[in-house]
């Protein structure tokens, strides 16, 4: 391939696969068999550039902040069972190989954060690395694996609350340069994240961690939102993929919450549809902005 593909395009998989479960669930199933086969093309370009240009991947990956991202590419492997048709012995391998290639990523990682990292190299990106597995959690249940994804799930919150008081550290000693601002909104993906996976392995009771995690996933997506908006001054990078997924998990953890707490008043409900809107809104902008940058990166 002639042309670079910037990795992070992994974020927007990731936001798509996510974005095609929630249209599939409450919008429509037309709009998301679209967006399945979106997520499809983008999986398999990715795949191609991955085996074709390794030395170019190999050197996009050396900076730590790119490196922190990636995984989202498994990520979206381990939640493909929420909308691939596929029998589930098929499902189960996606989910076993995209959890396998998130954890060997992971202590690779994690080798080369303990020789090279220092606080300015700690990013939100490390959720992705650290919380991320707990998209497993998400689709343990469809591919029968429920035991395999509570364990996950508490080990990945444990890690959440580690990382975070590591990471509110960092942020409050060194702020963000104006170009890794983007990554900032990855600060909202990881307590959404961990409220779909308590979701799905606790279909019922507990409604006290419920709320608290439903309270984490709001808070820190519109402190977050609100930030960017107010310090970000271009209208796209490619680290603008990083919107996505976190967009699309507090829409989506939102919508469940609401109905698992029986919270049927207008406000919320209002709030609900607002979130599902500015999310496929955000998703739909990211993927159209992609498209351009790369046809006039051609040139």
């Amino acid at each position: 391939m002639k042309n670079r593909l910037p990795l992070a395009l992994t974020g927007l998989l990731l936001g798509l696969t996510a974005l095609a479960n929630l249209i599939l669930k409450f919008v429509n199933q037309l709009a998301a068999q679209g967006l399945l086969f979106l997520s499809l093309g983008l999986w398999l370009l990715l795949t191609a550039y991955l085996c074709l240009e390794k030395q170019d991947c190999q050197k996009q990956l050396t900076s730590l902040l790119a490196a922190s991202t990636f995984p989202t590419y498994f990520m979206a492997m381990m939640l493909a069972p929420l909308i691939l048709p596929l029998a589930k012995p098929y499902l189960l391998s996606i989910w076993a190989v995209g959890l396998f290639g998130h954890l060997v990523f992971l202590a690779i990682f994690s080798i080369r954060a303990k020789r090279q990292a220092t606080w300015e190299q700690v990013y939100p990106g490390w959720f992705v690395i650290y919380v991320g597995p707990a998209a497993a959690s998400i689709t343990a249940r469809a591919v029968g694996q429920l035991l395999l994804g509570q364990m996950i799930f508490y080990l990945t919150f444990l890690a959440y609350l580690v990382l975070m008081i590591a990471l509110l550290y960092r942020l409050s000693q060194w702020p963000l340069g104006e170009q890794e601002l983007p990554n900032m909104a990855i600060m909202a993906a990881p307590s959404s994240l961990l409220l779909l996976a308590f979701l799905q392995l606790h279909p019922f009771g507990q409604p006290v961690f419920l709320t608290l995690l439903l309270l984490l996933s709001q808070g820190f997506y519109w402190g977050t939102f609100l930030y960017l908006v107010c310090h970000i001054k271009t209208w796209f990078a490619p680290s603008f993929s990083a919107f996505t997924f976190p967009s699309v998990s507090t829409a989506t953890a939102l919508k469940l919450s609401l109905t698992r707490l029986r919270l049927s008043q207008n406000w919320f409900i209002g709030l609900s549809t607002f979130e599902i809107s500015l999310a496929t809104v955000i998703v739909v902008y990211v993927t159209l902005a992609y498209c351009l940058y790369l046809l006039r990166s051609r040139n």
